[in-house]
């Protein structure tokens, strides 16, 4: 696989091996393949916010222009 590949795992992440899937990371990114990761202490698997901004960083890398997302609350529920 040659495709630029940003992974983001939380430490905290219990539904995955975050350990293994990090050796299994650097092995490939020390045979040449294009993958990063970043790490997110006291993150579970749901993530947050506050990855936008590396997520960001990365994409310019490749000519993106990334806007920063937008939450709106979810809309009223129109069932009877």
């Amino acid at each position: 696989m040659n495709t630029p590949t940003l992974w983001l795992l939380g430490l905290d992440d219990h539904s995955i091996p975050v350990q293994t899937t990090l050796r299994n990371l650097k092995t490939l990114a020390s045979s040449g393949r294009p993958f990063e990761w970043r790490t997110y202490e006291g993150l579970d698997h749901a993530l947050s916010p506050a990855i936008w901004e590396d997520v960001g960083r990365w994409l310019e890398r490749f000519g993106a222009r990334p806007q920063p997302p937008t939450f709106a609350p979810p809309s009223p529920s129109k069932d009877r």
